[in-house]
């Protein structure tokens, strides 16, 4: 069956190498590996791949699947591999990168052998120094008779013996050594006189300095750096001062797997449409790159997942469109004028400061309001509000969207519309201690006398499940079984005489009908409304087409006691 191919798919297979590579990323990860093989140019599409395009696309796909990519890399983009996979903070991880030579060199040895010339030779001190164990030395055939007994068992050259700490890459080992002696004696010398006399401190400062240098060439920054990102910034401090790449051999060519995250339908896609000067869509990637990167140490995300890395760089995408729609409006021309000329950095910045100061105002509710009115605190809010305060409230705010054609999903907050859903999920918690304190008034026992007096048969067992709907729905139950409100446990021995009388309907009429009575003339009272509604939806779901007596274990609803009257 012949395979299908995307338009997107048919036109890059026409597009020339080094626009191709700038396209290529937009694909999925193995999508993107068929498109590459198929061309005949393959290898010099790859070479046209940015350094942190290639690492991003190996990681896709795993060592073993990129075995077509290895066998075609710059050395240049196997030491970015390495430098961002096998460094953690000043120390080589000689064991990941031992699995990355071992794939590079089963890919293709002599892309591997390239490499050994090309990378800053501390780098390959320190690795050796690593790999290799209990260096020694002799001078002739006398001294090897003395001392046999006592030397290393590997070795090259009959000079030079030495031991391994990683036994199971001893052939690799031998094998580069052994090509190093034949074909580059005076660098084998070198190598191995380093690896036996050198100092450790001293190289490896060396071997870490030019890595933290490579890092710096491809914006990827240290930690103290990264967390500035998060440092508030105000609209009125913004200049228009951006300064834009131009074409030139210190400049690289910037890398596209953060702008290929971008989604076209937000302003920043719109905006970015329409921006065709090429220095400008250079500096645009760079800085869309940077930022992911930032993004990805100052949340301290594992580097080691690919996935991180495009969830920090669309969460900078979002972060940037919010900004961008802050500081220019919904004007997609005076956005991408705004591209132009505002670091992408001072729109992030400018995102954050709006949506911090809005979490920060819902936590400081749920650490200094709730408590004072709720003994377990932000256990007193019903779903779904309660997940959604614990998204939006933690390290990375994240906000439930509806979709058009399915459920609710989670995602980053984007625009001012977000922000908006925000503002009006802080208003839903705005009633709940007034509503809690008319509560307690229909209540004629303490929160824990009524915690403590709960059935172990209900669904809530404990303070902590207690919600202010489980408290308002068991209030409402009463009134239609007694005729008065009063927040009471139900009793389980007449549960079958109470249950019949709690149609949805009627439940919904009597909840809202207290509720318009406890907050009579109060401005709040829209608010209230809107945050039971879901609740009452729910409980139309549950029991509107109940025929059998409902199971007081899947009641989330109403409180139950074992005694058979609480009065």
């Amino acid at each position: 069956m012949p395979k299908i191919l995307s338009i997107e798919e048919k036109l890059l297979k026409n597009l020339p190498p080094a626009e191709m590579a700038g396209r290529l990323m937009t694909l999925p990860a193995p999508r993107r590996l068929a498109a590459l093989l198929e061309r005949e140019d393959a290898e010099a599409v790859v070479a046209a791949l940015p350094e942190p395009d290639f690492h991003l696309f190996v990681k896709e796909l795993g060592a073993d699947s990129a075995a077509p990519l290895l066998a075609m890399a710059r050395p240049e983009q196997f030491t970015h591999l390495l430098d961002v996979d096998c460094w953690q903070g000043d120390e080589l991880l000689a064991g990941k990168t031992l699995a990355w030579c071992e794939a590079m060199i089963a890919a293709n040895e002599v892309k591997l052998l390239n490499w050994l010339y090309q990378v800053d030779f501390e780098f390959l001190v320190v690795f050796f120094k690593k790999w290799i164990d209990q260096v020694e030395t002799i001078e002739d055939e006398d001294d090897y008779q003395e001392e046999s007994d006592v030397l290393p068992r590997l070795t090259i050259d009959n000079q030079y013996y030495f031991s391994t700490r990683y036994p199971n890459h001893e052939p690799l080992l031998k094998y580069i050594l052994g090509y190093l002696f034949e074909n580059h004696h005076d660098f084998y010398l070198a190598l191995l006189h380093q690896v036996r006399a050198g100092l450790d401190t001293e190289t490896g400062e060396l071997a870490y300095r030019f890595h933290r240098g490579r890092l710096a060439d491809h914006a990827i920054p240290d930690l103290e750096e990264a967390v500035a990102i998060y440092h508030p910034l105000p609209a009125h401090r913004i200049n228009r001062d951006k300064t834009i790449l131009q074409p030139g051999e210190e400049n690289a060519t910037p890398p596209t797997f953060a702008m290929a995250v971008v989604r076209r339908r937000d302003l920043l896609g719109a905006a970015l449409a329409r921006i065709n000067d090429p220095a400008d869509q250079a500096t645009l990637r760079q800085e869309l790159a940077a930022l992911a990167n930032k993004v990805l140490i100052a949340d301290r995300l594992d580097a080691d997942d690919p996935a991180n890395l495009q969830r920090a760089a669309d969460k900078a995408a979002a972060m940037i469109n919010l900004g961008l729609e802050l500081f220019s409006g919904d004007d997609e021309a005076g956005g991408a004028e705004t591209l132009r000329q505002v670091y992408l950095e001072n729109l992030f910045r400018l995102g954050h400061h709006h949506l911090a100061a809005l979490t920060g105002r819902m936590q400081g509710f749920i650490d200094n309001e709730l408590p004072r009115c709720w003994p377990a605190g932000l256990n007193l809010v019903d779903e779904p509000w309660q997940e959604r305060i614990n998204l939006l409230t933690a390290k990375t705010p994240i906000i439930m969207r509806p979709q058009s054609n399915g459920p609710t999903e989670e995602d980053f907050v984007r625009s001012r519309a977000d922000l908006e859903r925000v503002e009006r999920l802080i208003g839903l918690l705005t009633p709940l201690p007034a509503l809690l304190a008319q509560c307690r008034e229909q209540c004629r026992e303490e929160w824990e006398q009524l915690a403590a007096r709960l059935s172990r048969k209900g669904q809530i067992h404990n303070l902590n499940d207690i919600t202010l709907g489980s408290l308002l729905f068991t209030g409402a139950a009463n009134e239609l079984w007694t005729g008065s409100f009063e927040i009471s446990a139900l009793p389980l021995p007449l549960w079958g005489d109470i249950a019949p009388l709690l149609a949805p309907e009627a439940m919904a009429k009597a909840i809202t009908a207290r509720l318009r009575t406890m907050l009579a003339g109060n401005v709040l009272l829209p608010d209230a409304e809107a945050y039971l509604q879901p609740l009452l939806d729910r409980y139309r779901q549950e029991m509107g087409h109940r025929t059998a007596l409902p199971d007081p274990r899947m009641m989330p609803f109403l409180l139950f006691t074992e005694a058979a009257a609480c009065r």
